[in-house]
């Protein structure tokens, strides 16, 4: 029975494995069992995201934004672009949430291209980690969601994964009501 088993699930199993690479097809499972330290990032996808904006060549536009992080939410920000020129108000500040930043003490994003420019960031930080990661850290996580008119980023999702030793960080932040005019 253990020689069926072992013969046709385990050992191809295990061909895969050896055979896998960060490289090719097989980079999930590869992931999936290794302790090294990698970046999980569709860089593809943020590059035609980003194109499709720029394509757009709207200078006319609005979106909210929120940010929740390990160090408190962020209050809802509303951002209007007109002829390229930014303007911005509160649509919240939580006054029931003692731990709430206030707009002066949290990022501030108000362009699309901003949005852009945060994710690109956090993935090149993530390869400079890479070079020399700390001990336990396994995985930086950048996970991006994008609206399919006009490639704006919609929810953008940052964290660290380490083993079990410490907790990561992460960073997350919504983007909503995005008006194209």
């Amino acid at each position: 029975m253990f020689k069926k088993i072992f013969s046709k699930i385990i050992f191809p199993l295990l061909i895969l494995l050896l055979f896998s690479s960060c490289e090719n097809s097989f980079s999930w499972l590869y992931k999936l069992f290794s302790e090294e330290y990698h970046i999980n990032f569709d860089k593809e996808a943020y590059e035609a995201a980003k194109e499709k904006w720029q394509a757009l060549n709207c200078d006319k536009y609005s979106y909210s934004y929120k940010i929740y992080a390990d160090w408190g939410p962020s209050p809802i920000v509303k951002v209007t672009i007109v002829d390229g020129l930014a303007s911005h108000q509160l649509e919240s500040e939580y006054e029931d949430d003692e731990e709430a930043l206030s707009l002066e003490e949290s990022e501030k994003f108000f362009s699309a291209e901003s949005l852009f420019e945060r994710i690109y960031q956090a993935y090149q930080e993530a390869l400079e980690t890479g070079e020399n990661p700390p001990e336990g850290l396994i995985s930086e996580n950048i996970t991006v969601s994008y609206d399919e008119e006009s490639g704006i980023p919609v929810r953008i999702e940052i964290d660290s994964s380490w083993d079990e030793s410490r907790d990561g960080g992460w960073w997350n932040m919504d983007i909503k009501d995005i008006t194209l005019e």
